[in-house]
């Protein structure tokens, strides 16, 4: 069988070779898929793994316009005005792709929850068999999905009754002894990757705000911000819901809700909350990358804009409100009800209410209100997830100790 394997960015580097070494002593035939990324390919080369280069095609199959998931999020990303310009590279992308990927005959394909992927697409209409990776953040978590991770996973739209009937097919796999080691990252690697970068900014004119927008997303990588857990008085705010912001440019938030931004969705909650008898606490994403500023919304009346520690503001909230936030999960594990804005994977709830477009907040609310929590049915949800959705062990941030054997025989059978 041939697996290809597409690599996008240096963090997944080590998870990615690993998982190529585990395929090949199980006799399969590996391919690194071209990412455009000379210093990814250099390491690749480095571990002697055959790297699919995408030929350029004369094809000019017009599928990307400017409704596709991977235009929007392109044009947020890379910053880029123009968009007629930015639909031609993307369409000659794609027939790049389709014909090599078409001539290669690539059985499975293995792609790290990127959404700027190109083969998303190709995979579509070459019928192949592709499998996305998505490092969650439950502790030691992996998604892995066929129809894409999040709100367009396998099991989003089944009920909550058939969800918990929903398991994978398992292959039979050979037991093999298998060491996971940690890649030797050359330093020419990161300088070549760091000359990219360079050259990428100048390829537009919003050159400075992506510069600054690259920077505060690094900085993360190498600084461990403290957090402080203030004094925290909830003397006049005796009644809350809790709102926790995802990053204002989510992907999740652009391409599975009808907001463009965080902006968007509290002008809607918060003139809503207004009709409600509760108060609203918002709670700035903690790695935002963007220099934003959200006290507009905090009146010391009602709405608070804080910083308070998360797992306390969600133990003492009466009920937690979501776009499609992993918040969700450590809200349902504490027994917390949960508003849900838009479309996500965990609808099928046992404790959560998706909103329904064009009606009011306060009708989910009492909604909200007749849900009986039942501590057995949230333990099975979850447990569900944690048996049969996801597969254990993480390699966030480059740290592959938590991984062991178990992750890549259950990734094999599952693929």
């Amino acid at each position: 069988m041939k697996i290809g394997i597409k690599v996008h960015y240096l963090p997944v580097i080590h998870l990615a070779i690993n998982i190529a070494r585990y395929l090949q002593l199980q006799w399969e035939s590996v391919y690194f898929l071209d990412s455009n990324n000379f210093s990814i390919n250099y390491l690749i080369k480095k571990e002697w793994f055959h790297i699919i280069k995408y030929k350029k095609s004369s094809s000019n199959v017009k599928i990307i316009s400017n409704q596709s998931d991977i235009f929007k999020l392109t044009k947020v990303r890379e910053c880029i005005k123009n968009d007629s310009i930015l639909i031609e590279q993307l369409n000659i992308l794609y027939n790049n792709s389709l014909n090599t990927l078409n001539e290669s005959k690539i059985d499975k394909i293995i792609l790290f929850n990127w959404e700027l992927d190109i083969e998303r697409y190709v995979s579509e209409k070459l019928w192949i068999k592709t499998w996305y990776l998505d490092d969650w953040h439950l502790p030691d978590s992996y998604q892995m999905n066929l129809k894409w991770p999040n709100s367009k996973s396998d099991y989003a739209n089944l009920t909550h009754k058939y969800f918990l009937k929903f398991t994978y097919e398992k292959n039979k796999i050979k037991n093999i002894k298998f060491d996971i080691n940690k890649i030797k990252i050359w330093i020419i690697g990161y300088l070549l990757w760091f000359i990219k970068v360079i050259l990428d900014l100048f390829k537009n004119k919003f050159i400075l705000k992506k510069f600054i927008l690259i920077i505060n997303q690094c900085k993360y990588l190498f600084i461990k911000k403290k957090i402080v857990i203030e004094d925290i008085n909830y003397t006049k705010i005796w009644k809350y819901i809790f709102f926790p912001l995802q990053v204002n440019n989510d992907s999740q938030i652009q391409i599975n809700s009808e907001w463009k931004n965080n902006f968007e969705i509290l002008n809607f909650i918060t003139k809503q909350i207004q009709d409600t008898d509760y108060s609203l606490i918002i709670k700035p994403h903690p790695f935002e990358p963007q220099k934003i500023n959200y006290s507009q919304y905090h009146n010391d009346k009602n709405i608070f804009v804080l910083n308070w520690d998360l797992d306390e503001l969600i133990t003492k909230s009466d009920l937690v409100i979501t776009v499609n936030s992993s918040v969700w999960f450590q809200a349902i594990q504490k027994y917390k009800k949960t508003i849900i804005l838009w479309d996500c994977f965990y609808k099928n709830s046992p404790i959560s209410i998706l909103h329904e477009k064009d009606t009011k907040l306060i009708q989910s609310i009492q909604k909200s209100n007749l849900i009986k929590v039942s501590k057995i049915d949230i333990d099975n949800y979850i447990n569900h997830f944690k048996n049969n959705i996801f597969i254990r062990g993480s390699a966030r941030n480059q740290n592959i100790n938590n991984l062991d054997i178990n992750f890549f025989e259950d990734l094999y059978k599952r693929l």
